[in-house]
């Protein structure tokens, strides 16, 4: 067992949310970080009419600890996609968690990092195809 799950485990309030069930609205602020006991939910925002899906997690999965350690408003929404079980944490006792549990800290730390690494290789692509596609349309133009 982790480090993160024990934790959720020991000091985490559980709550069972319906599918659909909305845990957190872009633009407000965040107040728990998330650990999945069983279910999923998408991390989403609306563009429009459509929906952009940045993340999905499942059992096992944790999430929010970046707009609740950093107090900002939260970027996007948290939708349960089927019926979950769902520990969370509040902001005080996240802090000191990350203060005394230096196993928890690192596991955190650790899976953020893979997330960084997950969005500059979306990014790379995502320049890497504009480029492309810049590339088309100025040899286009030129015949």
């Amino acid at each position: 067992m982790s480090e993160i799950q024990k934790v959720f485990k020991e000091v985490g309030k559980e709550k069972v949310y319906k599918k659909g069930g909305i845990l957190f609205k872009e633009g407000g602020l965040s107040k728990h970080m998330y650990f999945i006991l069983s279910g999923g939910v998408r991390i989403f925002k609306k563009a429009g009419k459509k929906e952009v899906v940045f993340a999905e997690f499942r059992k096992g999965d944790f999430f929010g600890e970046m707009a609740l350690l950093t107090d900002e408003h939260c970027r996007a929404n948290a939708q349960v996609t089927r019926q979950s079980k769902i520990s969370s944490i509040d902001k005080k006792t996240a802090e000191a968690l990350l203060n005394t549990n230096p196993a928890f800290t690192l596991e955190i730390a650790t899976e953020v990092i893979k997330r960084l690494q997950r969005a500059d290789k979306f990014l790379i692509q995502a320049f890497d195809m504009a480029m492309t596609i810049d590339e088309k349309i100025v040899h286009s133009t030129k015949l």
